[in-house]
């Protein structure tokens, strides 16, 4: 009967809750979330003879918590609206929210040039960390030469490490470049903590 069901309602709630916990979609999560509460609701209503409504309005706010926050969620990713391009270059930072990479985007500069273009200059401070996302980039270093790209970080060691770069670096014609400057990008991730710590492991992954 209904009543012999009811003591598993709370071993239901918590493996709905762990599957939630599975997932890094945050929409998910919160939806898992929100049915394991919905089983806790249940189960505090019927197990005892009188329903627990302490817990009930409990899991009842958690429930309103996770609706909001999904709600708002939702409105981001409608007003995320990206070309092709920046599309290609979002799934290539995995770990930024929405919001985190538009910030990104507002101080990127573009490039597809039309002619060889300089990245960075070996033992002189690169004015940008740049992104390689479709084409090559030759690299000169030590009187060695080879080809970079596509889907890399240029300058990320001077970077990371603020010296001078340790290589010469060219974009070849029709390369599509993505470029931050550095005194731009570090203002923002300090300012972001985010930011920071995502930037910071793509760069050193």
């Amino acid at each position: 009967t209904w009543t012999n069901l009811v003591p598993y309602l709370a071993n239901l709630a918590a493996i709905l809750m762990l599957i939630g916990f599975t997932f890094r979609n945050p929409l998910k999560l919160r939806s898992f979330a929100i049915l394991g509460n919905l089983c806790f609701i249940l189960y505090y209503f019927f197990v005892a003879d009188v329903p627990l409504w302490t817990a009930i309005i409990s899991s009842l706010a958690i429930i309103a918590v996770n609706i909001y926050i999904m709600s708002k969620i939702l409105k981001d990713h409608r007003k995320f609206k990206l070309s092709a391009e920046e599309m290609m270059l979002y799934a290539r930072l995995p770990g930024l929210t929405p919001g985190q990479f538009k910030q990104l985007l507002n101080i990127a500069e573009w490039h597809n040039p039309k002619a060889q273009m300089q990245l960075t200059e070996e033992d002189k401070m690169p004015a940008a960390l740049h992104y390689v996302l479709e084409g090559q980039v030759k690299v000169n270093r030590s009187g060695k030469s080879f080809n970079v790209g596509p889907h890399a970080f240029i300058g990320e060691l001077a970077f990371l490490r603020q010296k001078p770069a340790t290589a010469t670096t060219h974009a070849e014609v029709g390369t599509l470049i993505v470029s931050w400057p550095q005194q731009a990008l570090r203002s923002l991730m300090q300012t972001n903590d985010g930011i920071r710590k995502t930037i910071d492991g793509l760069l050193s992954g």
